[in-house]
């Protein structure tokens, strides 16, 4: 008999259930160029700003002249879903034993502390390599990080830090990083905050994002400073180069399940779902990136960015364009589930998959066969007949 865990009272085979994909984090060449790119030209809002340099318990051997600057950005309530820094800094922080391993981490979305808790006993049970369990500041997440058979690292976590109307984050002074795995149970949130008020912290005084100033543009009704808004993060790829260790890894170990496999130059592509989308994770051979013409430099396939609606996503494109972005094409093939996605390089030559709506998986576990599949004209039609939706935005957009 096969083992089971008690999760919220439901018997599973792992102590914990990845909901959703919740925040991504790259290595960068250079960290401005990259902040034009996703906070100027796709409009995710800086919330913090770490300059790792700055920390004595982690400055102390950094290389003079490394760039130890770690960016927080977000484009929902959540305190972030892109973070960024430079390649120097996280070689120093131990960012992976390939060079190319540019994926800073891939980080999943669990329902509870206790599953964070119990996820660290499992994982290493299974000779998981462990990074580091605990809260992390600023975001106030509970975490436990581990690497994948790859090397890249993965994080569940629970707990993410809200932005509010008002647009501050977490004032520093509440900025008390948890080391290990804590003891259950721990007091709530509002207590927290209840006691640090109570104890005089002023918790108006953290970072607040002010916006982009310059022209607006009206965006289904409301006036945006880009012809479009972000409404979620996901699905992101990853070359492999052990990939029967990393699939077996992501489906019995995590919790994955595969929905489709397509074949893109010859070579197998993996398309895995966490929830009803049709994907959240995709995964290919390392030798498809050389097929594919793409940098050897990362092995990063590609992180996605969904957009409000087909007109938001062609107006995209026409804005990155006119801010001098290159636009990559690809295989359709390589977005399996996702009728019209256009792909961009940012400026250390990650690629971002810009697309509005996805398939999403009834309870019979099954996609959408290939030959009912709308397909993708070229050249784009000004409108398009789909049935395809998006993860629900709840607003407001900024």
């Amino acid at each position: 008999m096969s083992v089971t865990y008690d999760v919220g009272g439901v018997r599973l085979p792992r102590p914990f259930r990845i909901q959703k994909f919740a925040h991504f984090g790259f290595n960068v060449d250079d960290i401005d160029k990259s902040g034009e790119f996703y906070e100027g030209a796709l409009g995710f809002a800086r919330t913090d700003m770490i300059d790792l340099q700055r920390v004595p318990a982690i400055a102390k051997g950094f290389a003079p002249g490394v760039d130890g600057r770690l960016v927080f950005t977000r484009f929902s309530g959540d305190h972030h879903a892109l973070i960024y820094m430079h390649r120097d800094a996280a070689a120093f922080m131990g960012g992976g034993d390939e060079p190319d391993l540019t994926t800073n981490q891939i980080t999943w979305q669990v329902g509870s502390l206790r599953e964070i808790v119990e996820a660290e006993r499992y994982l290493l049970d299974r000779n998981v390599k462990i990074v580091r369990v605990g809260r992390d500041m600023p975001g106030g997440n509970w975490h436990v990080y581990f690497t994948d058979p790859d090397g890249h690292v993965f994080e569940l976590s629970y707990g993410m830090e809200q932005i509010g109307w008002s647009g501050h984050s977490r004032p520093s002074a509440l900025h008390k990083p948890w080391f290990g795995v804590p003891e259950l149970p721990r007091i709530s949130e509002t207590e927290e905050i209840d006691k640090a008020e109570a104890a005089g912290v002023d918790l108006a005084a953290g970072h607040r994002y002010t916006g982009t100033p310059g022209p607006t543009v009206d965006v289904d009704g409301t006036l945006l400073p880009r012809p479009f808004s972000i409404q979620a993060l996901g699905p992101v790829g990853v070359f492999s180069r052990v990939l029967d260790q990393a699939l077996e890894f992501y489906t019995d170990g995590l919790g994955f399940t595969v929905t489709e496999e397509v074949t893109v130059h010859g070579l197998p592509v993996y398309f895995l779902r966490a929830a009803h989308e049709h994907h959240s994770l995709v995964l290919a051979p390392i030798e498809l990136r050389e097929r594919l013409g793409w940098p050897d430099r990362t092995t990063n396939m590609y992180l996605g960015v969904q957009v409000g609606s087909y007109r938001q996503l062609r107006a995209a494109i026409t804005h990155l364009l006119g801010q001098g972005y290159e636009r990559v094409r690809v295989p359709a093939e390589m977005h399996t589930g996702i009728d019209y996605a256009a792909h961009f390089a940012d400026p250390s030559g990650h690629r971002i998959q810009i697309y509005y709506a996805m398939e999403h998986v009834g309870w019979d576990g099954r996609p959408r066969p290939a030959e009912l599949r709308a397909k993708m004209e070229e050249p784009w039609p000004e409108s398009i007949e789909s049935d395809l939706v998006g993860e629900p935005f709840m607003g407001p957009v900024r």
